[in-house]
């Protein structure tokens, strides 16, 4: 049995909890999760592969589901007020993110390569 973190099991039961809330059915955020936990372990901080954005490759992901480059959910956050330098509110913006990307998509959010 793998063994999960404190704050990684806290994490997904906020994360669960949220978007039942906001219309996603069970196996949808399972599924979620699932993705979350290899995209970024459950942490909203999570830089792609551990990296920081400034390590010379300046379109790394970041965040829960790995937003690609970085500055698509930095940005999004910034704009809608959400402060970068409080994990809690940007944690929450990244759901709040996640959930316009699925029901209201604003924007293209899958990158051709």
């Amino acid at each position: 049995m793998e063994s999960y973190g404190e704050a990684q099991v806290n994490n997904a039961l906020i994360i669960y909890n949220y978007l039942r809330n906001n219309g996603f059915n069970h196996n949808s955020v399972c599924a979620m999760l699932g993705n979350m936990m290899t995209e970024s372990y459950l942490n909203p901080g999570q830089w792609q592969h551990g990296y920081e954005p400034y390590d010379g490759i300046e379109v790394n992901g970041m965040g829960l589901v790995g937003w690609t480059p970085y500055w698509r959910i930095t940005d999004w956050l910034t704009d809608k007020g959400y402060d970068l330098t409080n994990a809690e509110s940007y944690g929450y913006g990244m759901l709040d993110k996640l959930i316009e990307e699925c029901f209201n998509p604003q924007e293209v959010t899958w990158i051709a390569t």
